[in-house]
């Protein structure tokens, strides 16, 4: 009778272990979660910041080109080659972060997919190894 009231007892304390350890194994996962959230919004931001520095820029460049047009038209001297180049590097710099910013925008947020994958994993695994 002992024997039968260990077993008994134990089944409960079993059952009760193994939820408190789903769910502190989905309390990580959701941490898991938050965290790549972040970092995904994170990336968004500074692809934000990215594609601002571009505007600045092709609007700085658009400045030096018209100011390069008026120094041609005022007067042909070297100066006005001076701000065509400036203006050149300045739309090359800014077509450039332009891109790159944009490239960091159309990235997908894959977390809570995975997250949902590697749970789907957990719960086969503990299936799995409480059929053994």
């Amino acid at each position: 009778m002992g024997s039968r009231g260990n077993g008994a007892t134990a089944i409960p304390k079993l059952f009760t272990q193994t939820v408190a350890a789903f769910r502190a194994l989905l309390r990580a996962e959701s941490r898991m979660l938050v965290r790549e959230a972040s970092a995904f919004a994170s990336a968004k931001a500074r692809s934000v910041a990215t594609l601002i520095g571009a505007a600045v820029l092709a609007f700085i460049a658009l400045v030096f080109f018209a100011l390069a047009a008026a120094a041609g038209l005022a007067n042909v001297v070297p100066a006005w080659a001076a701000a065509l180049i400036v203006a050149a590097g300045l739309l090359l710099i800014g077509a450039l972060l332009a891109y790159l910013g944009i490239r960091g925008l159309k990235k997908k947020f894959t977390a809570p997919r995975e997250a949902a994958d590697r749970i789907k994993e957990d719960l086969r695994w503990a299936t799995n190894g409480a059929s053994r």
